[in-house]
Parts: C-alpha cells; structure tokens; sequence
C-alpha cells in the first residue's frame, strides 16, 4: 500500500523520474541503462526514440553536462545512492540528479532542475576582484566563483559549479579543504591557512586563503564563502633566498671575513670566521642580534645598524680585545628586500681593518707632522720679513716727502701680504694643533660684553675706512663666563674680516650679544653683503670650502677660517649657525656656554693692548682697500 502511494507521486511530480535495468560489457563495466518505466515529467521533457539511458546523457551533454555512467552506478552500489549537482550555464538553473539502487543492477533516478542559488551568489565587487572567491554550500559544493578563480585555474565556470573539493582536486587534497570547510561551519571562526592547488599542467599555485561562515539576512548559515591571495612568488621568492643563502654559506665558510645573515631580531646565519676575529662564540646572536654591540667599545656605533634595519650602514669600529691589543673591524651591513620592496632580513660583513688603521693613522702622523714644520719653517722668515719692513719704515722717515711716499706705497703692500702669509701659516698651524690634540685652551673667567665690544671699537676705523659702519649693541652691560681670550678673539675677528669682504659699499655690521639663553651666551654678527647660497650653508664651515660664484678677486681666501672658526668654537663647548638670504646678507651666530670656569679669579684685562694691533692687522690682510 505504502510503496503504491511513493509510485503515486512520483509518477505525477514535477521532478523527473524513471528506472532501469543496468548493462555491463565483459569487464564488469556498466555501459547501458534500460529504461524500464518513467513519469509523466520524463515524457513531457526527455522525447525518447529509443529505450537506452544513452539517449539522455546524450541530451544532457547538449547542456554542457557530463555524466560518467559506470562511475555513478557503481557510487550507487556501494553508497546506496548517489548525488550529483550540475549547473547549467544557458539557462543559470542547477540539475539535482539523484541515483538510487532499488536492486542488484537496477536504479531508480530522479532529476530536478531549480533556480540556482540565488542567495548563494558572489557580489559584482568580488566578482570581478584581483583575488579568487567562491562560495560552497553546506554540502561543500561550490554554487558560485568569481572570474579570478577561473583565470587562475584556466577551467570553464560549468567544469566548478555543483562539485566538491574532492571531485576537483582528488580524495588527497579536497579531503583536506572540506575539513576546514567543515570547522568554519562548525565553530563559527575564520580561518585562514596557506593552500597549495595544483594546476592542468600540475603547476602548484601556492595561495593565502580565508574562509567564514555565509549567512543570509535571517542570519542562517548557508555554507562557506573563501577567498584566495596568490602567493606563489612570495613562496618562490623564499625558496630562492634559501638556496642562495646555502650557497653563500657553503662559499663564506672559507673566507676570514664574517658574515652575518639576521632578522629583525637575532641571526640567522654567522659564518665560522666569527670566533677567530672576535675571540668568542656567537651563539648568544642567534638569540638576540644585539649583543653583537657588547663586542665594541662604542656600543651605539654598532646600535646605528639595530636603528636602521631598512637602510645600508657602514662604519669603521674599535673592539674589545681580551689580549689588550687595539683591533679595528670594518662593517657594512646592507637589507635584503622582497618583491615589495620590503625589508625582510639584512646581510653584513666584518672584517679585520687593524693594519690599515694602523697606516692609516701612521700616514695622518706624517701629514700633521709635515704641516707642523713647513708651518713653523715658514713662520720664522715671514716674521723676519716683517720685522725688515718695519726698521726700512723708521729709516724712511727720514727721506724727503715725494720719495718717503713712494716706498711707503710699496712698502705698505709688502706688509699687508707679509700679514696675508701669516695668518695663512697661523691658520695651518693652528689647524694641524687642533687635529694631533695638542692645540691649549686656557679659558678664564671675564666679561665677554666688555671684551666683544673694544675689538669691534678696535676694528671700526678699518671698517670707516672701507665705507661702512660697525654697530654694537647687547642686552646687558657685563656677563661674566669663561672663555679663552685669545681663541674668542680668533673667532670674533675672523667673522669680522669676512663680513667687511664679502658685504656692499656703504654696507653696515651689526654685532649684538643676547644673553637670555640660560645654557648658552649668543654672538651675533650680521652683514649686509652678498650672502651665501641655500647649498653651500650646510658644508661652509668645511676645511677649503669656499663660496664660489661672481666674487671679485680681492674677496678670496683660503678656505680655512671658518673651518678654524667652528673648531674654536667647538673647543669651547659651543657651536656656530649661519643665516643667509642671497644678496641681502649674512648672520653667523655663536654660542659660548654661560658658565664659569675654575680660576684664581677674575681678569679683567684679558687682551694685551699693545700686541692687539698686529692680529687685526694679520686677520684683516687679505682685505684690499
């Protein structure tokens, strides 16, 4: 009674029936199906000229659907019943095509066909992203893929559509895909993994997936939706770097230089060469990067490399010896980046520089030796020159005015570069003092207001005489700190000089002291000449820097008073700035600590009068009037 009510219905339902008798060939395979009985749905849809199953598939092939005959029937046997999903793309509906087995070799079949899953669709943003998307259903069959999944894999929409991981890729690798498919829908997580997929041409894509729960707006779940980064450069990119990175050990093993591979935080790789230049084993690198500075006397040489992971760093270092000998290293260390241009590890060497620190710092000797004595061999004649000029002047008093005159004229030129060639020698002198260390600094405690002021008294009748003026000011009438005289009038006369050489006719100085500053006493001394280009304010206070461009002759110099300048400055713990515009002038400002030094006390007298003279004298000379 039961089975004639299931006949009932199903011989008058929508759903597509019928059922037959299964043939095999001589091998066991099945290779027919004869129909036996069918629904009215059947009739209405399938028009059969004959009684073989054949004449269907054939009819669903024309669909662009596929079905293995033998494959499924033998599903049947074993499993009972067999389910297929077919998606058909002329007309976006899904076949559901059922198969049972009712006895041995005989199958009942159903077929529907249903709008496909419209709910289970990928939006128009994902489906034309650069990344693979695709949505599965509770069954793990796909309903949908976006077109980057059917680039990536070169397959037809229909070849996807209705079929599991396992249908796909093989029971090895769709069992796995189901099974995080499986703990998406079970836990409710987001999962991401890295997934390899394996191409027609058995090329393996390697790709970063994440893949949640796909819910309608009722909040139900209805499967899973995926997406897929392709990763497979990235992977590539790796495996190169570690075969060229065994490579390069197997070739650095033999070299007495170090190598060092590291991450962000500890070594990757040091070469065997590690213990004999450093005396030590680097294991603790392997740990934490950063002990490699204990190895240095200055640890924030080395700690230059830890600060800028992303950028090249080179430096010549001192280690420290258990022997107690001086060893040098040189160290560069340059990043390795990947395809993004981001850094992922860097890559440095070591190697032993003692020897050549050693010439090195031989060859400087030398250098400043030599200068010493050319310097002071040079000295000694110029002042004999000049100490002639000034006995023939006393004698040349005493010729008649027209002749007194004209050796005066020439007498006076010889002089001024007699004082030229001075403070070119006292220059290279005091330069060669300050680079061996053995330059004095004998600073002491007086009033630099008062100080400041009577050397620019003391140059103001030169500068009168140059058509321009020379104005003083400050904010307070005594500051008492410590300083040394002579270099601080070094410094303040040297600025001067150059801002009568290089200022306008009727041009004016202005000198002002700010003594606000509670850690530094400001020196200002502001021209109205030429000014300095934009690019050479950063390197003018570099040793033979000069300003060049439209400048008269009469205007150049050496190129070491600035440099001296700064140096003197920085002796005494300060530091000089400059200020300049183009054509409207030039501000140097110097900073002296506002301290005092240890002394027996005040001098107040800190210049001697008599031999201020001749420095302005030499530290003007390169001035022509």
């Amino acid at each position: 009674m039961g089975n004639d009510i299931y006949e009932k219905i199903l011989k008058n339902s929508d759903i597509i029936y019928f059922r037959g008798k299964a043939l095999k060939d001589k091998n066991g395979k099945y290779i027919d199906l004869i129909i036996l009985d069918f629904n009215k749905s059947f009739e209405q849809t399938i028009k059969l000229k004959s009684q073989s199953v054949l004449e269907v598939l054939k009819i669903l092939e024309e669909q662009d659907i596929y079905i293995n005959l033998d494959s499924v029937l033998k599903n049947a046997m074993i499993n009972e019943m067999c389910k297929l999903e077919k998606y058909i793309s002329k007309t976006n509906k899904c076949m559901n095509i059922d198969i049972y087995r009712v006895c041995e070799d005989e199958f009942a079949i159903t077929i529907n066909k249903e709008d496909n899953k419209t709910n289970m669709k990928i939006s128009g943003v994902l489906r034309t992203a650069p990344v693979c998307t695709w949505i599965k259903d509770l069954d793990g069959r796909y309903t949908d893929v976006n077109e980057q999944y059917l680039e990536l894999l070169d397959c037809k929409y229909t070849d996807v559509i209705g079929n599991t991981d396992i249908e796909i890729w093989g029971e090895e690798t769709g069992k796995g895909f189901m099974e995080n498919d499986k703990l998406v829908i079970k836990n409710g997580i987001v999962h991401r993994c890295e997934e390899v997929w394996i191409t027609k041409e058995k090329e393996k894509i390697y790709l970063q997936c994440t893949k949640w729960q796909y819910k309608n707006k009722y909040g139900e779940i209805l499967g899973v939706l995926g997406t897929a980064i392709n990763i497979t450069d990235k992977i590539k990119l790796k495996e190169n770097i570690e075969k060229n990175e065994t490579n390069f050990q197997e070739i650095v093993s033999y070299s007495e230089s170090v190598f060092i591979i590291r991450d962000r935080k500890k070594a990757i790789y040091v070469s065997p060469s590690f213990e004999n230049l450093f005396e030590s084993n680097p294991d603790k690198l392997y740990e934490d990067i950063n002990y490699l500075a204990d190895y240095f006397y200055d640890r924030n040489i080395v700690n230059k490399d830890f600060d800028s992971f992303d950028t090249p760093m080179e430096v010549t270092a001192k280690l420290k010896n258990i022997k107690k000998e001086d060893k040098w290293v040189w160290v560069k260390f340059v990043p390795i980046k990947d395809e993004n241009d981001n850094t992922v590890k860097r890559i440095g060497i070591i190697s032993d520089a003692t020897k050549r620190k050693q010439i090195e710092e031989e060859m400087e000797q030398l250098r400043l030796d030599f200068f010493a004595n050319i310097s002071h061999e040079l000295r000694t004649p110029i002042n004999l020159v000049l100490s002639a000029i000034q006995v023939l002047s006393l004698k040349i008093e005493k010729l008649d005015v027209e002749t007194r005159e004209y050796f005066f004229k020439y007498m006076g030129i010889m002089q001024q570069n007699g004082f030229r060639m001075l403070k070119l020698v006292n220059n290279l002198i005091d330069m060669t003092k300050i680079d061996s260390g053995y330059f004095i600094y004998t600073p002491q405690n007086g009033n630099i207001i008062s100080f400041v002021e009577e050397i620019c008294m003391s140059v103001s009748d030169f500068v009168s005489r140059n058509s321009m003026e020379i104005v003083f000011d400050t904010d307070l009438e005594e500051k008492i700190i410590g300083f040394d005289a002579e270099k601080i009038e070094r410094i303040i006369l040297n600025l001067l000089s150059n801002a009568v050489k290089f200022n306008k006719p009727n041009g004016s100085i202005n000198v002002y002291i700010n003594c606000e500053d509670e850690k530094y006493v400001k020196i200002k001394i502001k021209d109205t000449g030429i000014g300095i280009p934009n690019d050479k304010l950063y390197n003018i206070f570099e040793r033979f820097e000069q300003v060049k461009g439209k400048i008269k002759k009469e205007r150049e110099g050496s190129g070491i008073g600035l440099s001296l300048v700064k140096s003197l400055v920085e002796i005494h713990g300060g530091y000089i700035q400059v200020d300049s515009v183009l054509g409207e002038g030039s501000e140097f400002i110097i900073s002296i600590p506002n301290k005092l030094v240890e002394s027996d006390g005040l001098n107040s007298e800190i210049i001697c009068n008599q031999s201020q003279s001749k420095r302005i004298n030499v530290e003007f000379s390169d001035i022509y009037i």
